[in-house]
């Protein structure tokens, strides 16, 4: 009889092989098949149930290959210095300071005007500068979402109230819904995109951030000034 060992290897050594392929060499094959091998054993129960079943190879192997992507994620990150936090567009942060406003229209005019008809920014942050299409990414990543996540993400951030009030309202406890809410601005930052590993290796500096209103204002001026 074949042991477990056995019959996995071809399928550990094909999907380390496959996934070290896409990252740089200090990524290695080896160190990706050990990382599979440590998965393999501590899920081995459920994986000699898929076994039984049929097409159980390629269900294992797609397993396996996003346990790869991981591992070699995490290695280029601690080489090349980065965060997975670096790894989105908008960080958690950024997002929640946005979604104070989003739902919210009125609140989205980033600019006042002088009596010269020229524009200047508001005192708010989360209404100066570059914030109005900031507004309209997260906007549109609200709709890419699950109904249930943007209700969350309402009940949240537009309701009245302390977070145990909120909370109390929805039914839940206030750690039942930090959760939900936690879950909800993930799902919504990964709608709003990725920076390539290869850009953050080379210093990539586009992090969408909420800027001042001071900086807002210089920003604004040089560009009316030609």
């Amino acid at each position: 009889m074949i042991s477990f060992h056995e019959t996995l290897r071809p399928l550990v050594e094909r999907a380390a092989s496959v996934s070290a392929a896409k990252w740089p060499s200090y990524v290695s094959a080896e160190d990706l098949a050990q990382d599979i091998w440590v998965w393999a054993y501590e899920n081995q129960n459920s994986v000699e149930s898929a076994m039984k079943t049929g097409n159980w190879g390629a269900k294992v192997y797609s397993t396996m290959l996003k346990v790869a992507s991981s591992a070699a994620s995490t290695e280029d990150r601690q080489t090349s210095g980065y965060t997975k936090d670096d790894t989105y567009v908008y960080s958690v942060g950024v997002i929640e300071t946005l979604l104070e406003s989003v739902f919210d229209y009125t609140d989205w005019q980033s600019f006042g005007f002088h009596g010269d008809g020229q524009p200047t920014a508001k005192g708010q942050v989360n209404e100066t500068g570059d914030v109005v299409a900031m507004l309209s990414d997260v906007k549109a990543a609200l709709a890419e979402i699950s109904q249930a996540n943007r209700k969350t993400l309402f009940q949240y951030f537009c309701l009245p109230g302390t977070e145990e009030e909120k909370a109390q309202e929805c039914g839940v406890t206030r750690g039942a819904f930090n959760m939900r809410k936690n879950r909800a601005v993930e799902a919504l930052r990964d709608k709003l995109g990725r920076v390539s590993p290869a850009d953050l290796r080379t210093g990539w500096d586009n992090r969408r951030e909420v800027i001042g209103n001071e900086r807002s204002q210089i920003t604004t001026e040089r560009q009316y000034e030609g």
